[in-house]
């Protein structure tokens, strides 16, 4: 008997490592009314929450200071890297801006994650804006900061103070006081609240001293955002590297597998399979998975119009995208030989009779051109029940493989009406 089997080949294996980040949005806070709008941040390619990637690596961040502030204050944007909700114990390092908060004046601030905090982990954080009413170029975070003090020596400040005005001497001390003022309290301690300016001081009397305190007004708000820096396309692997798609129903398709480093189903995210594309008018491109983990998808050998593609080697060609701008792309070869050998003569034919037999042999017929490997072309010989019969393969170097039996069938009678079956696989590439 002659059968045609389907052999399992060793696929060969193609890694691409590339980086990637992806950010979420989450609900804002705010405190009070220095910041008159709530805090946007948006990515710089998709114009939603998710940034990072190689090709959108900004994120924007607007916020507009309020009427609050009445006179200019102090921003910063800082991210909650220890992720304990607040943000005045971070350390520089944090920071991604700071600087003057005008009233009214809409803020925008550009975070390019490979210039500042380029070592923040993958993870879930916050990233806050906070003002405050003291324009001393950084965010005070006590509830009140010496800004000044002035000689008394005479008594005169605090005698006005305590009259309800303010001395020449102290008031040239102040960068800007109007004249709409409160002033409350008597010596040793003065609180002046100015009504235009929606400040307040404290004045506290030191010998001949008087200390000069600003009370600190607050405000901030808050977005979540999740840092993922990875893209990976890994174990790219095809089973089998060869295979022969002719419709015989024999090794006529091959699998693609793959390993993603994380989902691609969201906004802007997708993974393509290309097969081909240098060769084929119409490459095809199968369906693929798009899950975390291992995937794999089966590729029949027909190109993107449903014709069986030529023999030749294709290269299949992965591509991811994810929602933050990242792009990786893997690649490996298959190679289509559809105009597989075929055996054309066997000795001795199927359902013969013999009376004696030494070996088995195959005449196999290259139908690609490219020769035949009689190494990967099998036969061997095998008892009805289908153990496998002693012997060993040979070969003639051109086109014919033998089986030599170990104990040749002899012609004396003894074997008579033994029947005697051989398998022959002709090499797939």
């Amino acid at each position: 008997m002659v059968r045609d089997l389907r052999a399992s080949k060793t696929p060969k294996v193609v890694i691409v490592l590339i980086l990637a980040l992806t950010f979420s949005l989450a609900t804002s806070i705010a405190e009070s009314g220095l910041i008159d709008e709530r805090l946007q941040v948006i990515d710089s390619q998709y114009q939603d929450n998710v940034f990072g990637g190689a090709n959108q690596p900004t994120l924007r961040i607007t916020f507009v200071p309020g009427n609050d502030l009445v006179d200019n204050g102090n921003y910063a944007v800082i991210v909650d890297v220890d992720g304990d909700g607040n943000v005045n114990d971070e350390p520089n390092s944090s920071y991604v801006e700071t600087g003057a908060a005008i009233p009214n004046a809409s803020k925008l601030v550009t975070w390019n994650i490979n210039e500042k905090l380029t070592s923040l982990k993958e993870g879930s954080y916050q990233i806050f804006v906070v003002i405050d009413n003291l324009p001393n170029g950084t965010i005070d975070w006590g509830e009140e900061v010496k800004v000044f003090d002035v000689k008394d020596e005479s008594g005169n400040i605090g005698i006005a103070l305590s009259s309800g005005t303010v001395h020449d001497d102290l008031r040239n001390k102040f960068d800007s006081l109007s004249d709409n003022l409160t002033i409350s309290g008597g010596d040793p301690t003065w609180k002046i609240v100015d009504k235009d300016k929606n400040r307040t001081y404290i004045i506290r009397k030191s010998g001949d001293k008087l200390d000069v305190y600003q009370k600190i007004e607050r405000d901030e708000d808050a977005e979540r955002f999740t840092l993922d820096k990875t893209l990976e396309i890994t174990e790219v692997d095809v089973d089998p590297d060869t295979f022969s798609p002719n419709g015989d129903g024999v090794n006529d398709t091959v699998t693609i597998y793959y390993t993603l480093s994380e989902s691609l189903s969201g906004p802007g995210e997708e993974v393509v399979i290309t097969i081909g594309e240098d060769l084929l008018v119409s490459p095809a491109r199968p369906t693929p998975d798009r899950r975390e983990g291992r995937n794999s998808v089966v590729w029949n050998g027909k190109d993107g119009v449903g014709n069986y593609v030529e023999d030749d080697t294709y290269t299949i060609k992965i591509v991811a995208k994810d929602g933050g701008g990242s792009e990786v792309t893997a690649t490996i070869p298959v190679k289509v030989r559809a105009d597989v050998p075929e055996v054309i003569s066997t000795i001795p034919g199927a359902d013969s009779y013999v009376s004696a037999l030494t070996e088995v042999s195959a005449q196999l017929k290259d139908n690609s051109g490219e020769g035949i490997d009689l190494e990967k072309s099998k036969i061997w010989s095998e008892y009805p029940s289908g153990d496998k019969m002693d012997g060993s393969q040979r070969d003639d170097g051109e086109n014919a493989i033998r089986w030599i039996f170990s104990s040749p069938l002899p012609g004396d009678g003894s074997a008579d009406g033994e029947q005697v079956g051989w398998a022959v696989e002709p090499d797939r590439g």
